[in-house]
């Protein structure tokens, strides 16, 4: 026992070794740096080369899939095919785009990325800003039309949005029962709401699954450059603007900025009125889901706070939301 490893449940990389890694794997030139940017839902690195910048994303074990992967590469080079501003995932010279790294607590994969040129975009968010991401969001709608993958990817469906979010945060509202019912409640209501509608109407397809107003740099001409698509798949469109919807439901402006967001994504696809209208059930299912991946999350970052505090926080919004968009029946 001596001889062997204590169990992880998620390992920091060495800096240098990832640069190493990434230097013999790939045509990027000469190694210069290595930053750990973010520990996130997965692990980003900023490497620094004498040809310029790279992002190397190393995915938490278990979190996702090769075939998960697979399709999102898959996704991101038929964008970039289409013209489309992404950071896109670069070949290996060995001719492959996922490799795995043999860690500590089990397999990882990695792939490295372009860097997404340009800046921050504007805190808080502004209507130019808004309507500009709209339009980048269409954008990649349109190009993303055509779109089919060998691989297999987890659905932004019912059970992605919302029966799995709640076999994770359940639990975690043994000492809220007050919350726990509320939230079976709405989760019931809005499942029924939803499988109610004329499902095969609502328009279904690829997604980046989290536009909620960042993911995306800004350039000097105004355009949108995004990335980070780990939370996308085949999914209902509507969920998809839902985010941005969702993401400053609660600020001040908020109204204003959906406003602007939605001139920006109908200056280059139409938005069918079935589908805008399923909007205000998608916003409350994605806040059933935040809260379930925040619950799912917490073996990797720690749970203290998963409080009362936050349940309050988050249920209160939920509620709200419900009370003032969504008639129950």
């Amino acid at each position: 026992m001596h001889d062997a490893y204590f169990p992880a449940t998620h390992s920091i990389l060495s800096m240098n070794a990832l640069l190493a890694y990434a230097q013999e794997r790939y045509d990027i030139g000469g190694a210069i740096t290595c930053r750990f940017l973010n520990l996130g839902l997965n692990d980003t690195y900023l490497l620094q080369t004498s040809t310029g910048k790279y992002i190397l994303r190393v995915y938490r074990m278990g979190w996702r899939s090769l075939s998960d992967v697979s399709y999102e590469v898959e996704m991101l080079l038929h964008l970039q095919c289409k013209g489309v501003q992404v950071s896109f995932p670069l070949t290996m010279k060995d001719g492959s785009l996922v490799s795995m790294l043999n860690t500590l607590e089990g397999p990882r994969y990695a792939v490295l990325f372009t860097y997404a040129e340009g800046e921050e975009p504007p805190r808080p968010r502004d209507e130019a800003y808004s309507l500009a991401y709209g339009r980048a969001v269409a954008q990649i709608h349109n190009a993303l039309d055509d779109f089919n993958s060998q691989h297999t990817r987890f659905r932004l469906d019912l059970a992605h949005l919302l029966d799995e979010p709640l076999q994770t945060t359940l639990p975690l509202l043994e000492d809220y029962p007050e919350h726990r019912a509320d939230l079976l409640r709405i989760a019931q209501m809005l499942k029924e709401q939803v499988s109610g509608l004329p499902v095969d109407k609502l328009e279904w397809g690829a997604c980046h699954g989290d536009f909620h107003g960042g993911n995306a740099y800004i350039t000097k001409d105004q355009q949108v450059v995004f990335f980070d698509f780990d939370c996308g798949g085949p999914g209902w469109r509507a969920y998809e603007i839902a985010v941005f919807r969702w993401a400053h439901a609660s600020k001040e402006a908020g109204e204003k900025l959906w406003e602007a967001f939605l001139e920006g994504y109908m200056q280059h696809r139409a938005i069918e009125p079935l589908d805008l209208a399923a909007v205000p059930l998608f916003v409350a299912i994605r806040q059933i889901w935040l809260v379930g991946l925040h619950c799912c999350l917490a073996a990797a970052f720690g749970d203290i706070f998963l409080n009362k505090r936050y349940f309050n926080e988050n249920m209160d919004f939920l509620k709200k939301w419900v009370d003032e968009h969504i008639r129950e029946t």
